[in-house]
């Protein structure tokens, strides 16, 4: 693939997402799942000092 090929593709490239009001996972799931993640998210020497900030809206 040339690079111009290549760039084009970039530039036709596009995503579509049909966002609703539905909600197909609850937001106590998705706490339950941001949660453990955070606790076994590997840090630098150790240091667990992950945080997060879940939004909902």
């Amino acid at each position: 693939m040339s690079t111009t090929t290549f760039y084009q593709a970039i530039e036709k490239r596009r995503s579509i997402y049909a966002i609703g009001t539905g909600k197909p996972v609850s937001e106590n799931r998705v706490r339950e799942i941001v949660e453990f993640a955070a606790t076994h998210v590997p840090s630098a020497f150790n240091s667990q000092s992950a945080r997060v900030v879940i939004l909902f809206g």
